[in-house]
Parts: structure tokens; C-alpha cells; sequence
């Protein structure tokens, strides 16, 4: 027997096999995107259901536009944050009501009101402009910090990063590269870029986001749109971290074309006189820090087609300002030329091996950031976006030296990081009520130590009991390398039921890693004099390998 079911049934049945097919979802999510709701009603406050609301978001033309409910409600979902944007009411038989210079702040819900007056004469169109307090905002859940693009032009920034900005946010703070919020280690804060995941997964880096092992930020600050700090919030597409969430948009191109171009740089000039050893005034060392930055936006089409490209090169060179007795350098290692010859020509004659010099050394450390984007506006009811972001960063490291501890120059190591991450977005306006939001991310990273010199085992030589010299390859590079790649799938369905919102979705992340870490692959050896090491008696060995035959 065969029941017949209403159409209003057969519609929440389908919601609940949406939100039972949903459950299982896991990941981060995100929020790129801004909404308006409101009312219609006439001068008796009576709701004007069927009346027009159209949003048009001036910089690009691009028209978002809906009806009122029953209830005279109004919802303008999946809009592009920023703005201006105006935004115009009408129904037959009123005069049409409008408001300019609306500005949306990402995942900002602003609502209005339009009190529609009857058409009784022919009448010029009315005007309402007014003023949101963005702050005292009832659509506001949680603290939150949005960050928008007038603020990272005026504020001063020492790395470029999101983090010297993050610190705007009570709960926020930042030490070195690591920004914690919350309170909470910044490897529990999630960090979102057009919706993308963008942390490093495996947990490695300082800054816990990818390029943070070679030093540098995954992504340039001037394309950065704005973003928002949240620590608490209670929309169920934020999630996945304990401590706070960073969630940004990057810039996009309009009607005009524009862009902009920055040189900044420093060196030692800027930075104050150091003492020697000795006491006496001595200059910092050759030192050099220098960014080359670009952006450039417009129309490929008017009104249809835009592009935003950003390119960034930075460029670092750093004295490690020590050096042997008698150079003169900040800290002084109290051990002479001769002997350390002495370990040269040891290294040289008896084990084959060119350890380097120890002659004054400067540590480098540059990157290429490039960003390119497209926004399609399909048509009144669809848009896509398309992202594509390459972060390619190297920085030199393993050499370390100190009054007590001397290296030579030939166990320098690069860390080589590159990243490359994509992101495809399609918004939708399936009806006056059912939004969708459809995101594909894909994001890869590669890791290694790259060593200059020969491979050669970890060699530790005693002067005497107090100092220490070191050449060969560092203990945990000699076998180091990290690949990850993650894919991200996130679909958002919005209904508005009434005066409700109902939102249905999946989050989900696949990634995996390939990790390769042989502590002491080529062995060290530590000798307790330069004696022990001329005669070849090691007083500790190391040896690590791989069970696997690959």
C-alpha cells in the first residue's frame, strides 16, 4: 500500500536525510562570505510579503537580489564581504525605499529595516541612509576581532605577518613567529585563507602554517582582503582548533583597474652599535632585509570577469657577528687560528674531508610568494572563484657559533619549502530561500634539508674541556624530509525556514604525509681532544638506519 505524503513532509524528510548524510563530516571549515536579512513593511509596520530587495555591490556592479517572505523577512546570503554596497526595497503601489554605503564586514549578518510609504502621487524615489554600529551588533556570536584591509594599511607591521595583527584581539599574542590565542599553543589555533585550511598538519612549524620551517608567512600581506579572530564562537562552520581561529579573504579585482608597488628594506644603518669583547664600540655587521611587493586588479569583463594578481619577494642576510680570538666580531670563540688549521688540515689529510673555513659568515634567507585569482560572475544566481596561491621559501641554517661553540662553514644546510595550495568556490542562489556555498581546496607541501656540502657524518672535537668545534653534517639533517598533501571538500546549504536559519553541511579533510627523519644517518663521532681526533679514537659513536629496504 502506497501512502501519499504532503510536499511539505517529502521536504523535511529530505533535510533530515541531508543532515543524517552530513553527520559523519569532520574538518575545519570556513566563512567567506557576509548576509543581510531585514524586513519590509508599510507605515502601519505590516510586513510586505512578495516585495523586491536587490543589493548591489558597487565596486564590481554585481547584483544580489531576493523577495520577501510572508512575514515581510528578507535574507541576502553567500554576499561578498567589504563594499559599498546599496541596497534598494520596492513593492508595487510604495515608493521604493534605499540605503547606500553599506559596508559588510566578513561573516558579518547585517540587518535592516525598510518602512515602504504608499505611492498616493508621483514622488521622488526617497533616500534612507544610516549608520551601523558594528560593534554593538546583535547578530554577533562570540569575541571576535575583524581586522580589515584600512587597518593593515595604517597600522606598522615589523614581519608582514597576520600574527602582528592578531595581536589586536585581547586574548591574542605573539612571541617570535608564534601567534597564541586563547591562551592555548598556536599549533591549537586553525588558519583559514579563502575558506582553505592553511596550517601545517603534520605540527613541525613555529609559526604552525606552511613556510614557517623556512621562515616564512603562506601568504603575502597586501593580498589579504580582511580577516576575523575568533575565540569563542558559536556558529557551527567554525571549528577545529582549541585555541583560536584566523580566518581571512584575499583581495579580488573590480570594475577599476589598480594596483600598487612597495620597496622596503633595511640595514645595519638601522641598528645600533654593539660591544666586543673588550668593551670597545663595535658597528653591527653587513646585514640587509629587503621586500619587493606588487598587486595588481581589474575587469576582464565589466561587470562579468575579474582578476587580482600579488607577488612578493623577500630577500635577508644576517651576520652571525662571532668569530675566533683576535677578528674582533661581537663574541669572541677564545681559541686561535693555528689550532683550528691544525683541525682543518686533520679533517683534510687523514678523513678526505674539506670541513670549510671559519672565517666571519652571514646566514641568507629569501621567498617568492605569488597569488592569482579569478571571480566569475556566471549569473544573478551563481558566482565561482578561483585561487591560486605558491610560496617558495628557502633558509640557510646549521651553522652555529658562540664563545664556547665553534662551527665550521661546511655544515651549512637550506631549508627548501614550497608550497603550493588551490582553491576552486562555487556560490549558489538555488531560490528566495536556500543558499549553497560548494568549496574544493587542494594544498601541497614539500620539505627538505638540502646540505651543501658532502655527506659526511657529525664530527664534535674538543679543544679542551670548556670549548668545542663541530663540522660534518647536523645529526637531525642527514636524513630529512616532509611531504604533505591535503584535500578539502565543504559544502554549506542554507534554509531560511520562517524565522528560522537552517544550516546543513560537510567538512571534509584527506591528507596524507610522506616523512622521512634518520637521526645520525652518517654516523657521529665525538673526540674528547684534537689528539683523539688525529689518532682516529672517538670517545662516543652514532649510528641510525632504516629497517626498511627502501
Amino acid at each position: 500500500m502506497e501512502i501519499p505524503m504532503k510536499p511539505s513532509s517529502a521536504r523535511w524528510l529530505f533535510l533530515f536525510v541531508l543532515m543524517a548524510f552530513t553527520a559523519g563530516g569532520a574538518g575545519a571549515q570556513g566563512i567567506t562570505t557576509s548576509a543581510l536579512t531585514g524586513r519590509v513593511v508599510d507605515e502601519n509596520d505590516d510586513p510586505l510579503p512578495g516585495a523586491n530587495v536587490i543589493a548591489v555591490h558597487q565596486p564590481t556592479g554585481v547584483e544580489y537580489g531576493t523577495v520577501t517572505r510572508t512575514d515581510g523577512a528578507f535574507s541576502l546570503l553567500n554576499l561578498q564581504s567589504g563594499g559599498p554596497y546599496t541596497v534598494t526595497a520596492s513593492f508595487v503601489g510604495f515608493q521604493s525605499a534605499r540605503e547606500e554605503g553599506i559596508q559588510l564586514a566578513l561573516g558579518q549578518t547585517r540587518s535592516m529595516q525598510f518602512q515602504l510609504r504608499e505611492a498616493t502621487a508621483e514622488l521622488a524615489e526617497v533616500q534612507v541612509i544610516g549608520e551601523a554600529n558594528t560593534i554593538l551588533n546583535s547578530e554577533r556570536t562570540g569575541a571576535s576581532t575583524n581586522i580589515g584591509r584600512e587597518t593593515i594599511e595604517r597600522l606598522p607591521t615589523i614581519n608582514r605577518t597576520l600574527g602582528d595583527f592578531a595581536r589586536l584581539t585581547p586574548q591574542g599574542s605573539t612571541r617570535g613567529d608564534a601567534t597564541s590565542l586563547g591562551g592555548r599553543n598556536n599549533r591549537y589555533n586553525n588558519i583559514q585563507i579563502d575558506g582553505a585550511t592553511l596550517n601545517d598538519v603534520f605540527g613541525l612549524s613555529d609559526t604552525g602554517a606552511p613556510g614557517g620551517q623556512a621562515g616564512a608567512q603562506p601568504i603575502s600581506l597586501d593580498a589579504i582582503q580582511e580577516f576575523n579572530v575568533d575565540i569563542a564562537p558559536y556558529d557551527i562552520r567554525y571549528n577545529g582548533f582549541t585555541g583560536g581561529s584566523i580566518n581571512a579573504v584575499t583581495r579580488s579585482g573590480t570594475n577599476r583597474l589598480s594596483g600598487s608597488f612597495r620597496y622596503l628594506t633595511r640595514n645595519e644603518s638601522f641598528v645600533g652599535s654593539l660591544k666586543t669583547s673588550d668593551g670597545a664600540n663595535d658597528t653591527f655587521g653587513d646585514f640587509s632585509e629587503s621586500y619587493i611587493v606588487g598587486t595588481l586588479g581589474g575587469p576582464i569583463i565589466k561587470n562579468k570577469l575579474f582578476f587580482f594578481a600579488n607577488a612578493e619577494f623577500e630577500d635577508e642576510t644576517t651576520p652571525l657577528n662571532a668569530g675566533i680570538r683576535g677578528s674582533g666580531q661581537a663574541n669572541i670563540f677564545p681559541v686561535g687560528a693555528d689550532t683550528l688549521n691544525q683541525i682543518i688540515g686533520i679533517a683534510r689529510n687523514k678523513y678526505g674531508y674539506d670541513p670549510g673555513s671559519f672565517d666571519p659568515i652571514s646566514d641568507g634567507q629569501g621567498n617568492l610568494k605569488l597569488l592569482g585569482k579569478l571571480d566569475w560572475i556566471i549569473n544573478n544566481n551563481h558566482r565561482a572563484t578561483l585561487r591560486y596561491n605558491l610560496v617558495d621559501a628557502q633558509d640557510d641554517d646549521g651553522i652555529s657559533r658562540s664563545n664556547r661553540n665553534y662551527d665550521f662553514g661546511n655544515r651549512r644546510f637550506i631549508r627548501d619549502e614550497v608550497t603550493n595550495s588551490a582553491v576552486a568556490e562555487l556560490r549558489s542562489t538555488l531560490g528566495p530561500n536556500m543558499y549553497n556555498e560548494a568549496r574544493l581546496v587542494y594544498t601541497q607541501i614539500n620539505f627538505e634539508r638540502t646540505v651543501e656540502a658532502d655527506p659526511f657524518p657529525y664530527v664534535n672535537v674538543d679543544v679542551t674541556r670548556d670549548y668545542a668545534t663541530y663540522m660534518g653534517i647536523d645529526r637531525f639533517s642527514q636524513a630529512n624530509a616532509l611531504d604533505q598533501k591535503l584535500w578539502e571538500f565543504t559544502n554549506d546549504f542554507n534554509l531560511i525556514s520562517g524565522k528560522h536559519s537552517l544550516t546543513f553541511g560537510t567538512s571534509n579533510q584527506l591528507w596524507s604525509f610522506n616523512n622521512v627523519f634518520i637521526q645520525d644517518y652518517y654516523g657521529a663521532y665525538e673526540f674528547d681532544s684534537v689528539a683523539d681526533f688525529e689518532a682516529g679514537k672517538a670517545s662516543r659513536y652514532y649510528l641510525s638506519y632504516s629497517l626498511l629496504p627502501d
